[in-house]
């Protein structure tokens, strides 16, 4: 085979290997505190709880002074009393301050991040309503394939917890928030089992494509390295197909209904990439092989020698 030939099969190998990182990374990210927290799959803001129902009861506090105190109305209340004297260009920044206030307030973290096996939260750094904001982790979840994510139990165990005693009841919150994200955790475990599958057939497809280079005309080892790359390309596809249409149905279901508790939810773009990426660079490689193969066979087939009939 022409030196060209040989030199060709580094395309694979390349492609495997970034095959390899991508699906490590979008299967581990969020595994430790920190690590690779952009990459998630999605992200709530929850920020802005309780500001829907603080802005009512500090409402219903103007119209009769005469009602309990020391509640979570009571606490803000000097606030919005300043939003409602102050002019219009200063009401936006006093209800950005309030809602920041409130989540302090009321002991839930800004953000919750769902990835393949775990969840994270944190806090936004300097604070949630500046653009750019970074992200500041605070604790995650003990990593397992079977995780399931759990908004409303992880809430209500910290707002109970909070310095004001109260629970999710007091904040209006939906039952059918959680039902939402249920679409998203019914594709955990398939993404888990399929980028587990990926991960180490893209693995099994670098190692082969590497002892390819020795022998590049070996028949066996093309196939090989063909079968390996078809099947670590259907499985990350279909990953990338299962996250993405559970994660578009799910943050769409999500913002339907979550701002009535003051929940925002957006797509994790950067694992969405990082997945389909990966998808593309084994099918990329599955079409070499397949092309590799096919020459392969032609040019045995045209070496062979021909019979002389006597």
């Amino acid at each position: 085979m022409p030196a060209f030939s040989k030199f060709s099969i580094l395309l694979p190998v390349f492609l495997s290997i970034a095959a390899v990182i991508l699906t490590g990374l979008a299967l581990f990210s969020g595994r430790q505190q920190g690590f690779l927290e952009d990459y998630a799959i999605a992200r709530l803001n929850t920020s802005m709880i309780g500001h829907d129902v603080f802005a009512k009861g500090a409402q219903d506090k103007d119209k009769d002074k005469d009602k309990g105190k020391g509640d979570v109305f009571d606490i803000l209340r000097g606030k919005w009393q300043d939003l409602k004297d102050d002019t219009r260009d200063k009401v936006n920044q006093i209800t950005a301050n309030i809602a920041d206030d409130i989540a302090d307030k009321i002991g839930v973290a800004d953000w919750y991040s769902l990835h393949v096996m775990n969840s994270c939260h944190g806090q936004y750094s300097p604070k949630a309503t500046d653009i750019g904001a970074s992200l500041n982790v605070t604790n995650c979840t003990d990593p397992s394939p079977k995780y399931r994510f759990n908004l409303t139990q992880m809430l209500d165990h910290q707002i109970k917890a909070g310095p004001l005693h109260i629970n999710l009841a007091d904040l209006d919150w939906p039952d059918s928030i959680q039902e939402k994200l249920d679409i998203l955790n019914d594709a955990l475990l398939a993404l888990f089992s399929l980028y587990a599958i990926g991960f180490g057939v893209c693995a099994l497809t670098f190692l082969c494509s590497l002892f390819t280079l020795t022998s590049p005309e070996s028949r066996g080892l093309v196939l090989l390295n063909l079968a390996l790359a078809i099947v670590a390309a259907i499985a990350t596809t279909a990953g990338s197909i299962v996250i993405t249409i559970a994660t578009i149905k799910g943050v769409d279901e999500l913002n339907a209904i979550g701002h009535r508790a003051g929940i925002v939810a957006e797509k994790g773009t950067k694992f969405l990439i990082i997945t389909w990426v990966a998808s593309g660079c084994m099918i990329l490689a599955s079409s070499y092989w397949l092309s590799h193969a096919t020459i392969l066979k032609r040019r045995q087939r045209w070496q062979r020698p021909k019979q002389v009939t006597v």
